[in-house]
């Protein structure tokens, strides 16, 4: 028996000449669930958040339905149409683009087929940028960290990176009030109260002129309570981004290397 071009069931009768022969057939129709695969996504304001789910028909007929991924109880949404046959399953990418001014957060992002739902949480944190991936030793690297806020909020930024540098880190510019500040060679940390909108804070350090050429210098990641982290309210955010730069080949480097070799 086929229903939509779909095989559903079978079945074998004897008819006679001038006799009509009545068959009924029980069937599941199709019933597609949802898994996210993702155990929880992170952006930054103005970029895109992409998951994927796996969507399994249950049923014995094709589903035939429109999927769609809700970013923050409505603030975003996407769609995506799958037809996917009985007793099959496939892996539907979606994603969505937060705006600029999307404040940082713990949002819902929830996938529904017609069937069923599944949900992850999804983050939106600030963003560290690095004014350049590859600095002569002796130079200067300046580093911002920006993102937006909600409401009238207590932030606390500590970003820590390793190598320690030769000389202290120094603010450069911020665009609020800072109340606390504690800047060494290989943390910058500083307190301040904020009203809503984008915060923009700006450092830089020196680089030691005896710096290995090939070396790099990490930020360290928020893992439990230590690491580079942006508090909101005593909420920690993680900061995404740039995360490293290595220290460039000079001229001298380059001559040295051909030398010995």
């Amino acid at each position: 028996v086929l229903v939509d071009g779909t095989v559903v069931g079978d079945a074998s009768a004897t008819v006679l000449d001038n006799q009509t022969v009545t068959q009924d057939f029980a069937f599941n129709g199709s019933s597609l669930q949802v898994s996210i695969l993702d155990s929880g996504v992170a952006g930054v304001a103005g970029a895109a958040q992409t998951l994927d789910a796996n969507l399994t028909n249950t049923g014995e007929l094709p589903a035939n339905q429109t999927v769609t991924l809700d970013w923050g109880n409505g603030t975003y949404t996407s769609t995506a149409a799958v037809v996917v046959a009985g007793g099959s399953s496939v892996t539907e990418t979606l994603s969505i683009t937060t705006d600029a001014g999307q404040a940082i957060g713990f949002y819902t992002a929830e996938v529904a087929s017609e069937d069923d739902t599944d949900t992850v949480e999804a983050t939106l944190a600030p963003e560290r940028s690095i004014n350049a991936s590859e600095v002569p030793a002796g130079g200067t690297v300046e580093v911002t960290v920006s993102g937006q806020i909600g409401s009238l909020s207590t932030v606390d930024l500590a970003d820590e990176w390793s190598p320690a540098v030769n000389s202290s880190a120094q603010e450069v510019s911020s665009t609020f009030p800072v109340g606390f500040r504690l800047l060494t060679s290989d943390s910058v940390a500083v307190a301040f109260d904020e009203n809503s909108g984008n915060f923009e804070y700006v450092y830089q350090y020196d680089v030691s002129p005896d710096a290995t050429a090939g070396s790099v210098y990490e930020w360290q990641p928020l893992q439990g309570g230590d690491g580079s982290a942006l508090q909101v309210d005593g909420t920690p955010f993680p900061i995404l981004g740039d995360e490293s730069f290595e220290i460039a080949e000079t001229v001298d480097d380059i001559v040295l290397d051909s030398v010995s070799s």
